[in-house]
């Protein structure tokens, strides 16, 4: 199974939380793509995949970005959350996603990290699973990164795009 990389860089944390959902931003600005974060049941050869958002109460079976073959099967959504800033950066590993969040966000984030650290987790945007990263960190200090060795910078654009369209 390839891993992805989360870069938890200085001002950004990991991926966890246990809300599902609506911590979401009150701005005008259109509101994005859901992310979900999802524990890693195990990984699988062949999926339906789904074409828009998962139901965040059923377990899934999603394709993982840019692996052909490759699909995961998922628990129910550990952390669902809407209306968020996302930009595009190169990192150390190569391209990532830099996810701002808000004060209730960050809080969701922050019990669901409490609660997973250390467990295989997988970030969920449009029915696409994007990786799945150990918690080493239980918080997350106002956003995360997503990234890996393998996501493109055009992957990256698109999803900042879909979380972020404003």
């Amino acid at each position: 199974m390839l891993r992805w990389v989360v870069g938890v860089l200085v001002a950004m944390g990991l991926l966890a939380g246990a809300v599902p959902s609506s911590a979401t931003s009150s701005s005008s600005k259109p509101v994005g793509a859901v992310l979900q974060v999802r524990r890693l049941l195990r990984t699988q050869a062949s999926c339906s995949g789904w074409k828009s958002e998962p139901p965040a109460g059923k377990p899934v079976v999603l394709r993982v970005l840019d692996q052909p073959g490759l699909c995961y099967q998922l628990g129910v959504s550990d952390l669902t959350v809407q209306g968020l800033s996302a930009g595009v950066a190169k990192g150390a590993i190569g391209w990532v996603v830099n996810v701002g969040f808000n004060k209730a966000q960050d809080l969701a984030c922050n019990r669901m990290a409490v609660r997973d650290v250390h467990k295989l987790v997988s970030v969920v945007v449009e029915g696409i699973a994007l990786d799945d990263p150990k918690l080493n960190i239980p918080i997350c200090p106002g956003g995360i990164q997503i990234g890996s060795d393998y996501i493109t910078r055009k992957d990256a654009e698109r999803i900042a795009r879909e979380l972020d369209p404003g």
